[in-house]
């Protein structure tokens, strides 16, 4: 993309927020999709309810089994805030029975990922996440 002077233009990528507790795993995530999203990162349910008062995302992916208030209690919180009713949130979790899905779908989240993941499946499930909220605006 170029601006009208003919340099290149800096795209605006959307924010997503990453709510994971694990390191390694909020580390990988964040440079498996800088090419797709600013990703920011916390690491309790507690801050994921501060940033999203804060600011306004374009999808959160939502960690399961966060330690304290867990990610469907979590989920819970953020979708009675204003903004937050029908932003996409993706469970992006271990539990991976059909039953399991089924419950965080049934709790506020919109999409299901199951861990393990490769980085082309992450970026496509974003982007595809992304893409998604883009048409329905």
């Amino acid at each position: 993309m170029y601006d009208n002077n003919g340099g290149k233009m800096e795209q605006t990528l959307p924010k997503v927020l990453l709510v994971e507790d694990d390191k390694m795993n909020s580390d990988a995530i964040v440079i498996f999709l800088k090419k797709v999203c600013q990703v920011e990162a916390v690491s309790t349910g507690m801050e994921a309810i501060e940033k999203v008062s804060e600011n306004k995302y374009a999808l959160i992916l939502m960690d399961i089994g966060l330690r304290g208030i867990d990610g469907l209690e979590t989920t819970k919180k953020i979708r009675q805030l204003e903004n937050y009713n029908n932003c996409p949130i993706a469970a992006v979790t271990s539990y991976a029975m059909t039953s399991d899905k089924e419950t965080f779908l049934a709790g506020g989240c919109t999409h299901y990922l199951a861990k393990p993941f490769t980085k082309s499946e992450l970026e496509r499930f974003v982007q595809n996440i992304l893409d998604e909220s883009k048409s329905e605006t």
